[in-house]
């Protein structure tokens, strides 16, 4: 990467990814043994603690996710001025 915060966000890349992964997978799983298994989970429906874990869980990812954007997001406003700069003018 040509600046220093471009390799911010190449790294923020492949840090979102890694969590696209795990949520994908995580996701894989719990579908394949829900439908791989009869109709014994009835009852996980009216279940607190799972309603608290799917609250809790994505607020935690978006989180986890929203805080390095918000330190790349500062780092371009605080980044020095370019050494060249451009004005391109369009008509239609």
């Amino acid at each position: 990467m040509s600046s220093s915060s471009g390799a911010y966000i190449d790294w923020f890349h492949d840090y979102c990814c890694g969590f696209l992964v795990f949520i994908l997978t995580l996701v894989a799983v719990v579908l394949i043994v829900l439908l791989t298994r009869s109709l014994m989970y009835t009852k996980i429906v009216e279940a607190a603690t799972l309603e608290l874990i799917w609250t809790v869980f994505p607020t935690t990812i978006l989180l986890l996710v929203g805080f390095p954007r918000l330190f790349i997001l500062y780092l371009h406003e605080v980044e020095d001025t370019a050494d060249l700069t451009l004005k391109v003018t369009g008509h239609q």
